[in-house]
C-alpha cells in the first residue's frame, strides 16, 4: 500500500490500514509487511496499529514486521 505524496499526512493512510486491520482480526489473519529502515512515519503508523518488528525483510534496510490478530 502506498499513498501519493499529496495524499500524505491527512490521516488516510492510518484508515485504510486500520480497516485492513480490522479486517485481517475478523478473519482471525496474521498481516506481515516490510517496510525501509528509514521510513519512519510508516514504522511509527505500523506500530500504532499493533504491528511489531520481527526481524530483517528484504534488502539491507528493510524489516520485517508482524500483527497478530487480537483475540476476541
Amino acid at each position: 500500500m502506498a499513498l501519493a505524496p499529496g495524499a500524505r499526512g491527512q490521516g488516510l493512510g492510518t484508515a485504510l490500514l486500520q480497516e485492513l486491520v480490522a479486517e485481517g482480526d475478523k478473519q482471525q489473519l496474521v498481516l506481515v509487511l516490510n517496510v525501509h529502515l528509514l521510513n519512519t512515519a510508516a514504522l511509527h503508523l505500523y506500530m500504532k496499529c499493533g504491528f511489531r518488528v520481527a526481524g530483517a525483510g528484504r534488502g539491507w534496510f528493510g524489516v520485517a514486521m508482524v500483527r497478530e490478530p487480537e483475540k476476541n
